[in-house]
């Protein structure tokens, strides 16, 4: 196969991007190690936080203490999962009807599930930021760094943060 897919050994992959003359891909090595630090802090630095924030608490109230205020706090959590994801529901709903694509509840959405799921994971610096992403002022923060983040995407299928845009509309 060497010899019939110049530069690579192989057959050229779709969307793989530009190669270098030495036949890897361009940008390929950034971008591993930035995924590999992340994926590094995610399941190694942010498990061992939680679980010092939560010998840190069972040492300060008490182990039985600290797995109630766990449970509450997930509990807790749940219902307000419910309700928040059923207020997006009706909103969603609510701008589908009036014609317009629900862009900023689609995002609400997306928040509120990521807050769901976080409340399943163990630990008290979790639950802080999927309480922040449950509530509605700070959702709505979240929300404008998510859509000002994917903004250049959105406009590429014709939508803004609101709805869709109507050809020969101005900003």
């Amino acid at each position: 196969a060497a010899g019939v897919w110049p530069h690579s050994g192989g057959p050229p992959t779709v969307g793989a991007g530009p190669r270098a003359p030495d036949g890897s891909r361009a940008g390929a090595g950034s971008l591993e190690r930035a995924m590999f630090l992340l994926l590094t802090v995610l399941f190694l630095v942010v498990p061992l936080l939680e679980l010092w924030v939560i010998l840190g608490a069972a040492h300060t109230i008490g182990v039985a203490e600290t797995i109630v205020v766990l449970v509450l706090i997930s509990v807790l959590g749940a219902y307000l999962v419910k309700w928040a994801g059923l207020s997006v529901l009706v909103r969603m709903q609510n701008t589908v009807r009036q014609g317009q694509v629900p862009t900023r509840e689609v995002v609400d959405g997306f928040l509120v599930l990521l807050a769901g799921a976080l409340l399943l994971v163990p630990g008290f610096l979790s639950d802080v930021l999927a309480l922040g992403l449950l509530f509605p002022p700070t959702r709505a923060f979240a929300r404008r760094v998510v859509l000002r983040r994917y903004r250049h995407r959105l406009e590429a299928y014709g939508l803004h943060d609101g709805g869709a845009r109507v050809a020969g509309e101005v900003g």
